[in-house]
């Protein structure tokens, strides 16, 4: 009996171990590829590429590529820092077990929210199938439920500002040609790392006879013309969501007649058959 219990308690001690060892493994590399030195920072992860990086007081934003690149980095200013430290107290503040759904009001077509905290001792993984049924006597913890979608809601509005809800809006976008572009088997490819080509925004021709669009009415229309740097900004899937169900044109700023540049229809293909 002495052995049984002693051989139980030795599996769950090389269990516990291996857990803290693979964590370890996901915490430094993590720090790793966001160039972080502070091992005391905490990470907060956000549709899987996308992270705020607490550090001393600061806080930082992240928007890595699925290769883990850097493709965009800021310090949060004072309000914004702020703010985010009080979001983060509030997750800290919420059980996981809290945001468990419901069996009798299960919603399947319902959205899940998924958020992931690191500590230098500990991950957190937080998720939550939201519902439309906010009702303190039918769900206990709606309290706390309310309090994590309004951290979910805070991260949305600090990694998608304005401009790129405009570009999500518009009808029409028009792809400024720049060396982050290529165009490989009469089709066009947008990349995001100079590492890798992968992935890629993936746009085909959907006319053979170039058109030329004026300069003048891209300048009154600028707010629906983009490049690279717009995409690598927000990462592979946020760019996709964005470029869904639109017009799309490529215009190339080498290719000029008059005061036309040349510009070409294409449709864009996702990768992906679903978005992270």
């Amino acid at each position: 009996m002495k052995k049984k219990i002693l051989l139980a308690v030795f599996l769950l001690f090389a269990v516990v171990l291996y857990s803290q060892e693979a964590f370890n493994r996901r915490y430094n590399g993590l720090r790793k590829d966001l160039k972080i030195k502070d091992d005391t920072a905490v990470i907060l992860e956000f549709e899987k590429t996308k992270y705020l990086v607490f550090q001393k007081g600061n806080v930082y934003k992240y928007i890595l590529s699925v290769d883990n690149d850097i493709l965009y980095k800021e310090k949060l200013e004072k309000e914004a820092a702020i703010n985010s430290y009080t979001i983060l107290d509030t997750l800290f503040g919420i059980n996981p077990k809290q945001l468990k759904e419901n069996i009798k009001m299960q919603m399947h077509d319902a959205i899940s929210y998924k958020l992931k905290l690191y500590t230098k001792e500990k991950e957190i993984n937080y998720s939550y199938k939201a519902t439309d049924i906010f009702d303190e006597e039918r769900l206990p913890d709606y309290k706390k439920q309310m309090a994590y979608l309004k951290v979910v809601e805070f991260l949305r509005n600090i990694f998608y500002d304005e401009r790129y809800k405009r570009v999500q809006e518009a009808d029409t976008l028009y792809i400024v040609w720049d060396d982050a572009i290529y165009e490989i088997d009469d089709k066009y490819q947008a990349c995001f790392s100079k590492k890798s080509r992968v992935p890629y925004l993936l746009f085909i021709p959907t006319n053979a006879h170039p058109q030329w669009t004026s300069k003048s009415f891209l300048q009154k229309n600028k707010q629906s013309v983009v490049d690279m740097t717009f995409f690598q900004r927000y990462g592979y899937f946020a760019s996709t969501k964005a470029l869904r169900n639109k017009k799309l044109f490529i215009i190339d700023p080498e290719e000029i007649l008059g005061n036309k540049l040349k510009s070409s229809s294409v449709r864009f293909v996702p990768l992906y058959t679903k978005d992270w």
